[in-house]
Parts: C-alpha cells; structure tokens; sequence
C-alpha cells in the first residue's frame, strides 16, 4: 500500500540513520525531505530519528537551536515521530549521563523518564544482555492507536508466525507517567515500552527501517495516525 505521495520531513542534526529511514519512507511511497534548521519549510509529519547518547543528542539541539522550536511546533499541533533514541527525546529526562538526580532534560513532549535496561534473564533462566540488540516480539495494548498498529504489523507478518517482532539496539527505556500513553511494549527482563504516545506525539523505540515489512508497516501506520 502507497503513502500516496505523502510528505514527511527528517530532521537532520547529525545523529541519526538518516539515510536508512529516508528509503524505508521513500520505499513506503513518502516524499522524504531533511531539515536542518528551524527555519526550513516543513511538510508533514516530522521525524525525529536518533542513535547514540540523550545527552549528546539533547546538546546538539541545543547547539543548533532546535530544541525550543520543536517544542512549539508540537505544541501548535504539529506531529511528531520519534525513533530508536529520537522516542527517547520526546519524554521529559534521562539517567543517561546524567549529572544528579534530576537527569538530563528531554524535550519534555511526553510525561515520563527514560531509565537504564535492568536486564534479568529470559524464561529458561539465561541472562539477558544490556544493551538490547536482535528482534523482539510485541505485545498491543488495547484502544484505538493501539489496535491500528496491531493491525497493521500483524497484516504485514505471515500466517501462523506469532507476535509481531522487530529490531530494537538500545540500552535505556522510556518510562512514561501515564500507562495510557502506551501503545506497545516487548519483553526484555520485563516489559519495556516499545510505542508510546498521545494526541501529535508518537515514539517507536526499534528500529522500522531493520525490521523488514514489519517495520515498515508500523512505520506507514504510524504517520498516518499522526496525518
């Protein structure tokens, strides 16, 4: 299914695989175009992609004036889609580096922290490693945003193959406030929020453009809850 020629815009400030998710959209049927600065037009749903530190990520969009501008554009209602460490921006702070017990400051879009894997081990008793790397299975929660992403990754996986999976490379967590806010979560030692979000914010913590039709369905289904 085409994304009809649809536009979403990337935002690049160099800490993201950009290249990678600008293919899955163009794969999708999106015109997928990067901004760099507050100032650049935007078209669409913006995409906020991310891999790496919080900290780091947060001081470049300090350093390059981003931070307060996404803030206003999300709250003027426009949609935002975080990934892998760009979900992560979203919530409000992070013990990632962290200088006291505050931690750092996210964008604050969602109500919540973002915490350390904890780990633990599997149901055969094996230890789980930190941080996270390989395909994990999703479990939906129940509503309307929920069931439309349960939907649309359950129609892009074959018959008889169980839940969901897709490709997740983290070791920090998103903790939101409000367990209305989750949409999905996978297990790694206990459940961890794999897509949270509410009203024009919405976050994937895996990865979509790795994680095969997949991915790529959730990702299509995504933007088009937030259109």
């Amino acid at each position: 299914m085409s994304a009809g020629g649809r536009s979403i815009s990337i935002l690049d400030y160099g800490l993201g695989n950009l290249r990678s998710v600008e293919k899955a959209l163009l794969r999708l049927g999106f015109r997928a175009r990067r901004v760099r600065r507050a100032g650049d037009p935007a078209e669409g749903p913006l995409l906020l992609p991310g891999v790496g530190n919080f900290a780091d990520a947060m001081a470049k969009l300090h350093a390059l004036s981003l931070a307060e501008p996404l803030k206003a554009q999300a709250a003027a209602g426009r949609p935002i889609l975080g990934v892998c460490l760009g979900m992560q921006l979203l919530f409000e702070r992070s013990d990632e580096d962290a200088e006291g017990p505050e931690g750092t400051p996210g964008l604050g879009l969602l109500p919540g922290r973002v915490v350390p894997l904890s780990g633990g081990v599997d149901p055969r008793g094996r230890r789980l490693k930190v941080p996270q790397m390989g395909w994990n299975t999703l479990r939906f929660g129940r509503g309307p945003r929920a069931d439309a992403l349960a939907a649309a990754a359950r129609s892009a996986d074959p018959p008889g193959s169980g839940d969901p999976a897709v490709y997740f490379v983290h070791g920090y967590h998103a903790e939101p406030a409000d367990p209305a806010d989750v949409l999905a979560t996978t297990d790694h030692g206990g459940a961890v929020v794999a897509i949270a979000g509410r009203g024009n914010v919405l976050g994937m913590q895996f990865h979509p453009e790795k994680s095969q039709a997949v991915g790529l369905a959730l990702l299509r289904a995504a933007a088009g809850l937030l259109s």
